[in-house]
C-alpha cells in the first residue's frame, strides 16, 4: 500500500513538472489572440481564436498574416505600445524597398500586379449602412491633402528598408516624417535621410473595412510580434461555436 502511494505521488510529480515544461516552452514560441473585428474577412472571422508562433529569426514574407504593434502617438514621439487593445492582425502586402501601389482595389508590387494576393481579399464585408472612411486624405496615411489617396486608390509608396538613403522633397518629407520620427531623428534640416530600420506594409484582407497601414503607415520589424498559424476554435454571440474552423490553417 505505502509502495503503491508514492509511485501515485512521484507519477504526479512527474505529471505537473511535465506540465510546467510544456505550457513554459509553449509560452516561449506561441501565444493565442481573439480577433474582434471583420477586417480580415473571409480568412479570419470575428470570434477566432488563433495561434500564434512568436517572431524570433524567421523572415517576414508577403501575404502570411501577422500580429503587431500598432502606432501610438504622444506629443513630438510615436511608439509601439505592448497594450493588447495595441495590437492587430492583417497581412503583410510589402516588403522593406518595394514600391506599392493599390489601383481600383487591385494590388501592384514593383509594377508587377499581385495576382496570389488577389484570392484573398474581400470587398464590403461590413454592415450595410457603415462607412469607416470617405475620400478624405485625412483618413489615409501621410494625412494631408496633398496625397490625393483611398481606401482603393493608393500609392504608389517607397516601403523603408535599413540603409536606404532619400532625397527629400516636399511629399517625401510628409511621406516619410513619422517614420523619422520613430527613428527619433530631426529631418527639418535635412536635405536627405538613411532609414535606420526595415518596415512592411500590411492590409487587411476585406478592404472595405479595414484600418491599416493605409491609415497608419508601414510598420518597423521589432513592432510585428508573430505570424499566426491556425484558428484553434471560433466562438462568437452570434454563432456560439463553428466546428468547420476548429484547428484551421491560416492561409
Amino acid at each position: 500500500m505505502k509502495l503503491n502511494l508514492k509511485f501515485n505521488i512521484l507519477g504526479g510529480v512527474i505529471l505537473c513538472l511535465l506540465f510546467v515544461i510544456v505550457n513554459i516552452i509553449f509560452n516561449l514560441f506561441y501565444d493565442i489572440y481573439y480577433v474582434k473585428s471583420p477586417s480580415m474577412c473571409p480568412t479570419l472571422r470575428t470570434g477566432d481564436f488563433i495561434l500564434v508562433k512568436k517572431k524570433s529569426q524567421e523572415k517576414v514574407e508577403s501575404y502570411n498574416v501577422y500580429v503587431f504593434k500598432l502606432p501610438c502617438y504622444k506629443s513630438n514621439e510615436i511608439f509601439f505600445a505592448d497594450d493588447i487593445n495595441s495590437l492587430f492582425i492583417k497581412r503583410c502586402v510589402g516588403l522593406p524597398g518595394d514600391t506599392l501601389l493599390l489601383y481600383k482595389d487591385k494590388l501592384i508590387v514593383n509594377d508587377i500586379f499581385q495576382e496570389e494576393y488577389a484570392k484573398f481579399i474581400k470587398m464590403n464585408e461590413h454592415p450595410v449602412g457603415l462607412n469607416i472612411y470617405d475620400l478624405n486624405s485625412h483618413y489615409y496615411y501621410p494625412h494631408d491633402t496633398l496625397f490625393l489617396w483611398s481606401s482603393f486608390e493608393y500609392g504608389p509608396i517607397i516601403i523603408p528598408n535599413k540603409g536606404r538613403t532619400i532625397v527629400f522633397g516636399k511629399k517625401s518629407k510628409l511621406l516619410y516624417n513619422d517614420i523619422v520620427l520613430y527613428e527619433k531623428r530631426d529631418l527639418l534640416n535635412n536635405d536627405s535621410y538613411r532609414f535606420r530600420n526595415d518596415y512592411y506594409f500590411f492590409m487587411g484582407d476585406n478592404l472595405s473595412f479595414s484600418t491599416d497601414s493605409r491609415h497608419f503607415g508601414p510598420i518597423p520589424e521589432s513592432a510585428i510580434i508573430g505570424e499566426a498559424k491556425f484558428v484553434l476554435f471560433s466562438w462568437s454571440k452570434n454563432n456560439p461555436f463553428f466546428i468547420s474552423r476548429i484547428f484551421k490553417k491560416i492561409q
